[in-house]
């Protein structure tokens, strides 16, 4: 079995299914509607998704399945993160989200959901090192449209649409730590 590792921005469900067992053990239609209900904004998962990613998850052994009896209802399957997958899932949470606006909507959304589930302060600490990254880059791209040449239009359009998509990022950011004060 090869050790899996975090890896940060890849846009992956595997950390959505991680975390939400690490939140509570569930089965596969379970996972689902938790998914739906609190991320169906940010992630859309079909069941054999889920089911595909929990087969892969518990094979790499992140992921232990249990069979359960059901007083009225038929045996199913359920799932419970292990110590593998509460390190693997752990690495991810504190990983940076690099400022593009998909992964930010997605990856960095995820990560602070989580983050907000176990603890508001890491949710703070995330948002104030997204807000820092994001400047950084802002900054970054600012100074290359600076010494942009005129003759070259594309690609300083094409710079000033980075410039104020990571403005408007910037700004998002700030105003979700006014929300989750």
């Amino acid at each position: 079995m090869t050790t899996p590792t975090a890896s940060a921005n890849t846009l992956a469900p595997e950390h959505v299914i991680l975390g939400m067992l690490r939140l509570a053990p569930a089965h596969g239609y379970e996972l689902h509607q938790r998914i739906a209900r609190d991320l169906g904004e940010i992630w859309h998962l079909r069941f054999n998704q889920i089911y595909g990613i929990l087969h892969r998850l518990e094979a790499e052994g992140l992921v232990r399945g249990e069979m359960e009896k059901g007083a009225n209802a038929p045996s199913r399957r359920c799932y419970h993160i292990t110590p593998l997958g509460e390190d693997h899932f752990a690495a991810w949470l504190h990983t940076p989200t690099v400022s593009s606006v998909r992964v930010i909507r997605v990856e960095f959304m995820t990560r602070l959901y989580f983050a907000h589930q176990q603890a508001p302060d890491l949710a703070e600490r995330l948002l104030l090192e997204q807000v820092d990254a994001t400047r950084h880059s802002l900054a970054q791209q600012q100074a290359v449209l600076d010494q942009s040449r005129v003759e070259e239009r594309f690609n300083q359009l094409g710079i000033a649409l980075r410039v104020r998509t990571l403005a408007g990022v910037l700004e998002w950011l700030q105003d979700c730590q006014v929300l989750l004060r």
